[in-house]
């Protein structure tokens, strides 16, 4: 069922929104930072949009 698949897809979603919210903690250096955060706000909207899809199918 795709309610089902799209849980599963938000899933590995938070999971990676996890780990980069975890590396942003670290003292990095400014340019890695500056990547990472970057990163974070791609894998935030995408993990978004997928809740956004699963919810406009319940």
């Amino acid at each position: 069922d795709e309610h089902a698949i799209l849980d599963e897809c938000e899933r590995g979603e938070d999971a990676a929104k996890r780990a980069y919210e975890e590396a942003l903690q670290q003292d990095l250096p400014a340019d890695v930072r500056t990547m990472i955060g970057k990163q974070y706000r791609e894998v935030k909207m995408n993990h978004d949009s997928v809740r956004d899809m699963r919810n406009a199918m319940a």
